[in-house]
């Protein structure tokens, strides 16, 4: 053979899987394979078993499966060293036969010798090559070596006398532990003895106190549970006085027990408005719009406009893009108005057309929407949307109504007592004609599909008045019904008031106030679970008067509970949560505020809570704004 490799031993990774390693470089014998494996730490060993060669495959099996041993793990290698016997076996005869490949073998045996002899010269220590041989000091080396050795040596030798002097430190402070904690024992016993004559003493006066304090404790308890006889004198206990205070309770919450005013439950929302910051007013496609016969105008692009005017504009669609009106100059009627400017809005309600003119009204023309919002602009653009018209809106003197406005109309009460409330929805368009000057009127959505106008308001009343006012709807608290005064006699009236409006000597629209959907509670809505107690209370407040609250019926103080109570003014909730801290006789920390303004006209309402016998008692306090002249809802939870 020839030898062109010059290759003499491979280094393989372990991974856990491989048990086959390849052997590229040439063997004369399998005996002439030596096999080392390397731990993680460096140890070097060579292994005589548990492999085998194939000289046909050139494949070494380590360890092979009759071993029983797993593959080589990660961190270990494996190293395959080719290691050919210095040996010489040829013997050539003189005159004898001589075979070329006899002489190929011999030649092959010393290049593969002359590969592992450089091998192992390429791990050895060399001196450089321009060294010559006075310079390699080698007697000099081998003595630097040897003496190192040596200082190893004394080295090890001093570390064994240090380890051992320090072995008898120890022992000497482990004599010398025992001694203390000998000495301790016997002083913690002294201490001990010591202990116990104080604690008798202490323990004997402590006796004393609680003597004097069962008997006080005794007194305490008459002061507050004893119900069967005054505790001294004409005094009574505080559970005797609770008891009293939740008898008065419960018949007066018998009089007005599930008070509550009829209310929204759902507003439309179709009309998607945006406005940028620089002032760009967009009406995003999807949204839907009404023209003046009630037929819808689907936007399925987005429509954008801007004003550069400083003008309170009413914002309508005109042929796919946006028409601004100045308020003053937007009017209604079966007769076109008289202008004296060059532009105007005009929704003709004879024909159910909302139209514009350029001129001073000689000639009218389109067919556009209904107004969908206010917006307001300033120094040329538009700052801001006043107000969308989702579910109802205003143009002149006519207030119009959407479809999809809901609500629930108060019809009485069920057997035990609970809410009776219909539920009442304007299905289609309905425009309504506003005559005179009215402030703060309610607008009404009917079971009859239309709207209608509360000019005087509406009146929470125990009893119907002797002396009605026509143009008024009352309220019955205790039969949760509404009734109108028709000249002659009462008559019940189903409806939902949804807005509040204001409006000139003109009859002119000034303003139109959505009542926010409010979903009111009532008694059913509930379920009496083992484990939860849900109760509801309503209250009214007359115009700036006050109003005092006792729960429906005293609530059992348990552990793990806490009182939730929620107050509506005007559609608008407010919820608190009162943190209880019990302990032996039921004690509540906490107390309730709601915050309002003069622009919402709501108002402040702060109730105090108290325990008294394990039973939750509340008072609150209503009316400091004298603008109020709504219905006032408070709801209570108690929950585990």
């Amino acid at each position: 053979m020839t030898v062109s490799m010059q290759i003499t031993k491979r280094i393989y990774q372990g991974n856990g899987v491989t048990r086959h390693w390849d052997v590229d470089f040439p063997l004369i014998s399998a005996e002439d394979l030596s096999v080392y494996l390397t731990s993680p730490q460096g140890a070097e060993e060579e292994i005589y078993t548990d492999f085998s060669l194939d000289l046909l495959t050139h494949t070494l099996t380590y360890p092979t499966e009759q071993s029983g041993k797993t593959p080589l793990p990660e961190g270990w290698k494996i190293t395959l060293l080719r290691s050919t016997p210095i040996t010489q076996e040829i013997d050539l005869l003189r005159q004898g036969e001589l075979d070329a490949e006899v002489l190929e073998q011999g030649y092959d045996k010393l290049t593969l010798l002359i590969q592992e002899l450089g091998e192992k010269v390429n791990r050895s220590i060399r001196y450089p090559v321009s060294s010559q041989e006075s310079d390699l000091e080698t007697e000099k080396f081998l003595t630097n070596i040897l003496d190192a050795k040596q200082d190893a040596q004394l080295a090890s030798t001093q570390a064994a006398s240090s380890a051992l002097q320090a072995q008898e430190t120890a022992a000497t402070a482990q004599q010398t532990i025992a001694l203390a904690l000998s000495n301790f024992n016997q002083e913690t016993q002294e201490f001990s003895q010591q202990l116990q004559e104080y604690e008798q003493t202490v323990y004997d006066t402590a006796q004393t106190y609680v003597d004097q304090t069962l008997q006080q404790s005794a007194i305490a308890k008459n002061w507050a549970t004893k119900t069967d006889a005054a505790v001294e004198g004409n005094e009574y206990s505080a559970k005797k006085y609770a008891q009293q205070a939740a008898s008065s309770a419960a018949a007066a919450s018998s009089v007005v027990q599930n008070k509550i005013s009829n209310c929204l439950t759902k507003i439309p929302q179709d009309i998607n408005l945006q406005l940028s910051a620089s002032g760009t007013l967009t009406l995003k496609g999807g949204s839907k719009v009404y023209l003046g016969n009630g037929s819808t105008l689907a936007i399925e692009q987005d429509i954008s406009g801007t004003r550069t005017s400083s003008q309170t504009c009413l914002v309508f669609i005109n042929n796919a893009s946006f028409l601004f009106c100045p308020i003053e100059l937007c009017f209604s009627g079966i007769t076109a108005p008289t202008l004296t400017q060059s532009f105007g809005v005009w929704y003709d309600t004879a024909n159910n057309i909302v139209k514009y003119t350029q001129d001073t009204g000689s000639n009218w023309t389109g067919n556009m929407s209904m107004p969908v919002c206010i917006t307001t602009s300033a120094g040329g653009k538009i700052t801001s949307i006043d107000q969308v018209f989702n579910g109802m809106g205003y143009i002149g003197s006519v207030v119009f109504g959407l479809p999809g406005i809901e609500g629930l109309a108060p019809n009485g009460r069920n057997s035990d007592g609970s809410l009776n409330n219909i539920s009442v929805k304007l299905n289609n368009f309905f425009a309504y004609e506003n005559n005179g000057p009215v402030q703060d009127a309610v607008m009404a959505v009917t079971t009859t599909n239309t709207l209608t106008r509360y000019t005087m308001g509406i009146e929470q009343v125990d009893v119907l008045p002797a002396n009605p006012v026509s143009l008024r709807r009352y309220y019955v608290i205790p039969e949760n019904k509404m009734y109108s005064w028709n000249g002659t006699s009462f008559v019940q009236e189903l409806s939902v008031p949804c807005a509040f409006i204001n409006s000139a000597a003109n009859s002119q629209i000034t303003s139109l106030e959505a009542k926010n959907p409010f979903k009111a509670v009532d008694y059913n809505d509930f379920t009496q679970l083992a484990d939860k107690v849900y109760k509801r209370n309503t209250v009214y407040s007359s115009e700036g008067s006050n109003a005092t609250i006792t729960f429906e019926t005293p609530i059992a103080v348990q552990e793990g509970r806490y009182l939730e109570v929620v107050y509506t003014a005007r559609g608008k909730t407010y919820t608190s949560i009162i943190p209880a801290v019990f302990a032996t006789l039921g004690i509540v920390v906490g107390s309730l505020n709601w915050g309002g303004d003069q622009t919402d006209r709501d108002f402040d309402c702060v109730m105090n809570v108290t325990v008294s016998g394990g039973y939750i008692t509340a008072f609150t306090s209503l009316g400091r704004d004298i603008y109020i002249k709504r219905v006032d809802v408070v709801d209570y939870y108690v929950r585990s």
